[in-house]
C-alpha cells in the first residue's frame, strides 16, 4: 500500500514552465494544509497514523520474528545485537497494532460516510438549483434543449465539478 504524505518540495515553478511550453494557464498557488478542508486534514491525519504504525511494526519486526530464546540479561543487551521479544511482549505488539488498526478503520469509515453524505447533499443542491418540477419534458416544452439533453451549461459544469471532487476524494480514500 502506498502511503501518502504532504508534498515535500515546491515544484510549482517547474510545473508552470511545462504548462507555459504547452500554452496552458499557470498553476495557482500551493495549497496550504492549514487552509485545506476538513476532509483532507482528516485524511492526512489518518495517513500519518498509518505511517507511524508501519514504522513501529517495521522497527520491531526482527525482534518479533526471532525464534531465539530471550536472554536473562536483556536489559544489558550488546549494542548492535538484535533484541528478542518475549511472548508477552509479542502479545502487546499484537494488541497495540490491532487496536490502532481498528481505530484507523473506524476513522476511514467515518470519513467515507461523511463523504457519502456530502455527495448526496451536493447532488440534491444541483437538482434543486437546476431542476424543474416538470423535468426534461418541461424544459423541452419551454423551448429548452431536446429531450435527453436538457442540461444547461451551468448545470453540466456544476455536475462536472461535483464529479471531479468525488473522484479526487475517492482516490484519497482508497489508494
Amino acid at each position: 500500500m502506498e502511503v501518502l504524505s504532504p508534498p515535500t518540495g515546491d515544484l510549482t515553478a517547474e510545473f508552470n514552465e511545462l504548462l507555459r511550453q504547452r500554452n496552458a494557464a499557470p498553476a495557482r498557488a500551493r495549497v496550504d494544509l492549514e487552509k485545506a478542508d476538513s476532509f483532507l486534514k482528516e485524511a492526512y491525519r489518518i495517513n500519518s497514523h498509518i505511517t507511524t504504525l508501519h514504522k513501529e511494526l517495521r522497527d520491531v519486526r526482527q525482534a518479533y520474528l526471532s525464534t531465539a530464546q530471550p536472554r536473562r540479561t536483556q536489559s544489558r543487551a550488546v549494542q548492535g545485537q538484535p533484541r528478542v521479544l518475549t511472548d508477552r511482549e509479542r502479545e502487546e505488539v499484537d494488541a497495540n497494532a490491532k487496536q490502532m488498526i481498528r481505530e484507523l478503520n473506524a476513522s476511514i469509515r467515518a470519513v467515507d460516510e461523511a463523504e457519502q453524505l456530502r455527495r448526496e447533499t451536493a447532488a440534491a443542491v444541483v437538482r434543486k438549483t437546476y431542476g424543474s418540477a416538470l423535468g426534461a419534458l418541461g424544459s423541452w416544452a419551454s423551448g429548452g434543449a431536446a429531450m435527453g439533453s436538457s442540461k444547461t451549461a451551468e448545470q453540466a459544469a456544476a455536475e462536472a465539478r461535483a464529479q471531479q471532487t468525488e473522484m479526487h476524494r475517492d482516490s484519497v480514500l482508497w489508494t
